[in-house]
């Protein structure tokens, strides 16, 4: 005999906007984690939505003074500035290379299949969040940028799988911790720490779940909201 179980709908929610936010709060969280504390410049290479997340939340977390934007595209780049213009002093650099100078936090969310960050690029100290390495051949920091860090990822099977160590073909040991055992024992991220230190995300849909849960419960203690009863 076949059993089905059939699960109410509790919620319709816009999925790409659960996970960027959940992405950019976690990435957000990471890196006022492992970051500097006395850090006070950051790099951002990539001026799209999801860099555009990650420091919206950064910036209610930590008082950065100023931030260098590199984007391909230069309107793009002057856009990002914009938004953030009235919350942090900002520039546009013409290259990658340029606007990690001297960075203390740098931040990634690219499109890229080949690294843009090299070692010799990375001013010490610094800390590196990494989110476009999140598929198969997609990385940004390069091998020697790894080994020569405290390495971190939310999710170490998922990320030898398709994340910045599996796509680099390295071993699972030049991964630190997992970003969850940090948060719950921050003496991880102390013992002999390295002065780059790197997260790196592919992302757990486990916590758009959760996100969900919270938009949820949220709503429903708002009387502005219009309730619509789902069959």
């Amino acid at each position: 005999m076949m059993i089905r179980l059939f699960w109410p709908i509790l919620a319709l929610l816009d999925s790409s906007l659960i996970t960027s936010v959940r992405t950019g709060l976690c990435a957000a969280m990471a890196t006022d984690l492992l970051a500097d504390r006395s850090a006070t410049n950051l790099a951002i290479i990539g001026a799209g939505h999801q860099n555009m997340m990650q420091l919206d939340y950064l910036l209610n977390l930590r008082d950065f003074q100023e931030m260098t934007v590199f984007d391909l595209d230069r309107p793009k780049a002057e856009a990002f500035r914009k938004v953030f213009s009235e919350r942090i002093r900002c520039q546009i650099a013409p290259s990658i290379s340029e606007c990690v100078d001297g960075a203390e936090v740098i931040m990634t969310a690219t499109w890229s299949k080949k690294p843009i960050l090299e070692k010799s690029m990375i001013s010490m100290p610094c800390h590196i969040t990494s989110l476009g390495s999140d598929e198969k051949e997609k990385v940004e920091v390069s091998r020697d940028l790894v080994l020569n860090s405290d390495f971190y990822c939310d999710d170490i099977a998922l990320n030898m799988l398709m994340g910045t160590p599996g796509n680099l073909d390295l071993p699972s040991e030049c991964i630190r911790a997992e970003i969850g055992q940090v948060f719950a024992n921050p003496a991880l991220a102390e013992r002999d720490r390295k002065p780059i230190t790197i997260y790196s995300s592919v992302g757990l849909p486990f916590q758009d779940l959760i996100t969900a849960w919270h938009v949820y419960n949220k709503a429903l203690g708002d009387n502005k909201i219009a309730r619509v009863k789902l069959n």
